[in-house]
């Protein structure tokens, strides 16, 4: 009954962590073609504010519904940097806090923003490639870092579907807890070092 509660509770928060990381990741990949919309309408001579509502009008969601709703804290009253920075809060992405930063620094000193915004495009971009050539590169190692995690489980999973008494006849013995105990700490430092081998920040 433990167990199934705890997967009762626990899938659904790992569901919704996924998605989460998902709509980020979609959000990140927008953003450079956001960047292009802004700095041509920018370049036109609209107003940051109306270059802002041009990205929620012409691209898709997850982008344009963000934007949107800092649009609309902005129309009702909202200050421009307070509005990135709840924006900034809601979606967790890098690019994003430096979008912010460029347009926070505009905003109090002057300058030409469209140029700075293109050159961010530019280097976001740059970024993204690189992130998919290391993906391409690594996948090989992430499927054998995801194998070798399983397999253990796996195989204790066979055994047990096969000979039960293999472990039921030691399960109340101290020394068997202790090892099983120590085994699944050993997975998990494993499975730790694998990830972090198999997973590059750009």
């Amino acid at each position: 009954a433990g167990a199934a509660i705890g997967l009762g509770i626990g899938l659904p928060i790992v569901g919704l962590i996924r998605l989460r990381a998902r709509r980020f990741a979609r959000f990140a990949a927008q953003l450079p073609e956001a960047l292009d919309v802004m700095v041509r309408s920018l370049r036109a001579g609209h107003p940051i504010t109306a270059a802002m509502t041009l990205v929620s009008r012409e691209l898709a969601d997850p982008i344009r519904a963000e934007f949107g709703i800092a649009v609309a804290e902005m129309t009702y009253g909202l200050d421009l940097r307070d509005a990135l920075a709840s924006l900034a809060q809601r979606v967790d992405v890098a690019d994003l806090h430096y979008l912010t930063v460029a347009i926070n620094i505009q905003h109090e000193t002057g300058g030409n923003l469209a140029e700075v915004l293109h050159g961010l495009g530019t280097v976001i971009r740059a970024r993204l490639r690189m992130v998919q050539k290391v993906r391409a590169v690594s996948a090989e190692g992430r499927l054998s870092a995801r194998l070798l995690a399983v397999m253990p489980f796996g195989f204790a999973g066979l055994v047990y579907a096969a000979r039960p008494e293999f472990y039921l006849a030691v399960a109340g013995d101290p020394i068997f807890v202790a090892v099983l105990a120590g085994a699944v700490a050993l997975e998990m430092v494993g499975i730790a070092i694998m990830y972090r081998l198999v997973h590059f920040h750009v």
